[in-house]
């Protein structure tokens, strides 16, 4: 059986991510009743962040913040101020920001 490889959740203009977990329960019956297999899928809560996408994407960016953008998109490092960076790093459970470089020293333990 084939399916379209898009499903969308419409133009709603907030999607919790209850729904995403209802998205899924929803799929899960439907694609073994069906024998559909799922190679891979995508959740994107971030696509609810911007209200007016149609604004965001027409407006310029500066000369500085396209080059902190190609800076950090060569770097991978993120892009963002000590707050945010210190809040993703408390979320990840793991350090992001730029470290000494070299080997690092044992910690006694």
């Amino acid at each position: 059986m084939t399916c379209p490889p898009l499903q969308r959740f419409g133009r709603h203009p907030t999607i919790l991510a209850e729904d995403f977990q209802a998205y899924l329960d929803l799929m899960a019956p439907w694609c073994g009743e069906h024998q559909v297999e799922v190679w891979a899928y995508c959740l994107m809560p971030m696509l609810a962040l911007a209200r007016d996408w149609r604004r965001l994407l027409n407006s310029a960016a500066t000369e500085e913040q396209i080059r902190m953008f190609r800076e950090h998109e060569r770097t991978g490092r993120v892009l963002g101020d000590d707050d945010f960076q210190a809040r993703l790093e408390k979320q990840l459970g793991r350090v992001l920001r730029r470290q000494k470089p070299g080997p690092k020293k044992a910690t006694p333990g």
